[in-house]
C-alpha cells in the first residue's frame, strides 16, 4: 500500500521547508477501530499525520512514548509565567465564568474533576460558584503554582496514577485530550470516575473545521507531537458512543482560536515567500526560568502580531452572522462537548 506526501523538515530557525515528494509504505493501524484503511495526510517535523478513512479520527504515528513526551513537555513546552498569566489570566476568567454559567444549565455544581488544570483559572472560577474541586496536572511548575499561589487541589501527575474512591458529578478536559497519546483509555477511566449521570465537558480542536480545511498543513493546532489526536465532531461522539456515555451534544465555535480571518491570512503567508516573515511575528521561543530555548508558540504579545490581530477581528465583528452559520454547521474551530454517564445495565 503506498501513499504519497511532501517531506518538511527544520531549518533551524523554527520553520518548514518542503524537500520533495516522499514514498511511505508502511501499513498504519488506526489506534480506535484498528481498521488497516488509513491514510497520510501530513508529514511534519514533529510527526507524521494519519486519519483513518473508516472512523475519521487522526493520530500521530508512530505514537510518541510516555517518556518522549514527558521530556517533550519538560524541556520544550514551558511558557513563562511572567508573560503568560498576565496577557491570559483576565481573558480565561471571563471564558471559563461564561462556560460555568452554560455548565451549571445541566447540572447543578458538586464535586468536580479537572483533567489538565494548567495554572488553575478554571478550577479557581468553580471553587467561587460552590463546586467542591480537584484537579490532575502533569507539568510541576503549573501545579506548584496551583498549590502554592492559588490554594487548590490539584494532584501532580497522570490519571493513571492518580487514585481516590471518590467518584465526581462532573469530569472536564480543556484542550487536554488531543494530548494524551493513551485518550481512549482516558476516556474509559473518566466514565469509571463519573458517577451515573454524571457529566463530562471537554473542549478539543475540530481537524473539521473550515480552517484546517483552507490551511491544511499550516493549520495552527497541527502541531505534533504536542498535539496527537485529531477529532471531528462526528468522530468524537461515534468514541464516546461506543464507550457507553449517552446524551452526547457537540457544538462548535471560535474558542482559542485565532479569527477566522487572522487564521486564513496566517496560512496563506505561510504558503508564499513570505513565510518566514509570518513566522517572526506569528511565534516566539519559549524559554524556561533557566533561559533555555524550547520549541515556538503564539506570540500574540508581538506589536505586529497585535495591530494585525486587531484589524482582522474588527473585520470579522461585521461578518458575525457568517461565522455563527459555521458554527452550526460544525466547521468552528474548536468543540464543546457535553456527554452523560450512562451505566449500562446489566443482563
Amino acid at each position: 500500500m503506498e501513499f504519497h506526501c511532501n517531506f518538511i523538515s527544520s531549518n533551524g530557525c523554527g520553520s518548514q521547508e518542503w524537500h520533495g515528494p516522499l514514498r511511505n509504505s508502511i501499513l498504519v493501524e488506526c489506534p480506535w477501530c484498528h481498521s488497516s484503511s488509513t491514510t497520510l495526510r501530513y508529514h511534519l517535523v514533529g510527526g507524521n499525520i494519519y486519519t483513518c478513512t473508516f472512523c475519521g479520527i487522526g493520530f500521530v504515528h508512530p505514537l510518541p512514548s510516555k517518556e518522549a513526551l514527558s521530556e517533550y513537555y519538560n524541556d520544550d513546552y514551558h511558557f513563562s509565567l511572567e508573560k503568560y498569566l498576565p496577557a491570559y489570566r483576565r481573558r480565561a476568567y471571563r471564558k471559563f465564568n461564561e462556560l460555568c454559567k452554560r455548565v451549571e444549565q445541566k447540572i447543578k455544581p458538586g464535586r468536580l474533576l479537572e483533567i489538565g488544570s494548567s495554572y488553575g483559572f478554571f478550577l479557581d472560577v468553580a471553587r467561587s460558584r460552590g463546586w467542591e474541586i480537584m484537579g490532575i496536572e502533569l507539568d510541576a511548575q503549573a501545579c506548584s503554582f496551583c498549590q502554592k499561589v492559588m490554594d487548590l487541589k490539584v494532584y501532580c501527575g497522570t490519571l493513571e496514577q492518580f487514585t481516590t474512591e471518590k467518584q465526581f458529578d462532573m469530569i472536564c478536559m480543556w484542550h487536554t485530550l488531543e494530548h494524551d497519546s493513551d485518550c481512549f483509555i482516558t476516556l474509559r477511566r473518566v466514565k469509571d470516575l463519573l458517577v451515573e449521570n454524571g457529566l463530562l465537558v471537554l473542549t478539543l480542536p475540530n481537524v473539521g473545521s473550515l480552517a484546517s480545511r483552507f490551511n491544511g498543513r499550516h493549520w495552527e493546532w497541527a502541531i505534533p507531537p504536542a498535539h496527537i489526536f485529531y477529532f471531528n465532531p462526528g468522530a468524537i461522539r461515534q468514541v464516546l458512543s461506543d464507550l457507553g456515555f449517552r446524551e452526547i451534544e457537540t457544538f462548535t465555535q471560535r474558542g482559542d482560536a485565532r479569527n477566522l480571518i487572522m487564521e486564513a491570512l496566517v496560512g496563506f503567508l505561510k504558503r508564499t515567500p513570505l513565510s518566514r516573515w509570518a513566522r517572526t511575528i506569528c511565534t516566539q521561543p519559549i524559554s524556561d526560568s533557566s533561559g533555555n530555548q524550547g520549541k515556538d508558540y503564539v506570540n500574540r504579545l508581538h506589536p505586529a502580531y497585535r495591530l494585525v490581530e486587531t484589524s482582522t477581528a474588527t473585520v470579522s465583528w461585521f461578518l458575525w452572522p457568517a461565522f455563527i452559520l459555521l458554527n452550526h454547521l460544525g466547521l468552528g474551530e474548536e468543540i464543546l462537548l457535553f456527554a452523560r454517564n450512562r451505566c449500562l445495565k446489566k443482563k
